[in-house]
C-alpha cells in the first residue's frame, strides 16, 4: 500500500473544511469564523489552509505508524501531532473571539516533545508546496 502525502490528500480534496471543523469543534466555537479566511500577519496561507495542513499531516501520521513505515510506537505519533503546533505559534495566529458569543475555550499550554520527523510539507491554496523544519524543542525528561 502506497502512503498518501499532504499534497496529495488536500490536492484531492480528501481534507476538507468539514473535517478541519471536526478535529478543531471545540476551538472553533468560540472564535470568530471570518478569521479562517484570512492571511496571519504576513503569512501566505489562510488560517483554514495551515488548518486542513495541520490535520492532513495527522492522518498521514497515523497510516505511517499503522503501517509501521515511520512510527515505532503511539506515543511517538502524538508527540509528532502536538509538535505541529510549532506552525501556528506566533501570536498573530490566535483568533478573536466570537463577537456574538462568550469565550468558552482557549488555546492550551504548548505540549514540548521529542518527536520525529522534524520536516512537514505544508500546501498553499495555491497548490505551491513548500517543506518546513520544525525546530527540535523536546522535553529533556
Amino acid at each position: 500500500m502506497r502512503t498518501p502525502t499532504v499534497n496529495g490528500l488536500i490536492g484531492r480534496g480528501e481534507i476538507t473544511e468539514r473535517h478541519v471543523e471536526k478535529c478543531f469543534e471545540r476551538s472553533l466555537r468560540a472564535i470568530d469564523k471570518g478569521f479562517l479566511d484570512s492571511h496571519p500577519g504576513n503569512h501566505r496561507m489562510t488560517v483554514l489552509t495551515m488548518m486542513r495542513n495541520i490535520v492532513a499531516t495527522a492522518v498521514c501520521y497515523w497510516i505511517d505508524w499503522r503501517l509501521e513505515t515511520r512510527f515505532k510506537e503511539k506515543e511517538e505519533v502524538h508527540s509528532a501531532i502536538c509538535r505541529l503546533d510549532q506552525l501556528t505559534e506566533s501570536d498573530v495566529w490566535i483568533a478573536p473571539p466570537d463577537p456574538l458569543g462568550g469565550v468558552n475555550g482557549s488555546r492550551r499550554k504548548k505540549v514540548k516533545s521529542k518527536a520525529v520527523p522534524a520536516e512537514v510539507q505544508l500546501v498553499f491554496s495555491d497548490g505551491e508546496v513548500e517543506t518546513v523544519r520544525l525546530d527540535d524543542q523536546g522535553d529533556d525528561e
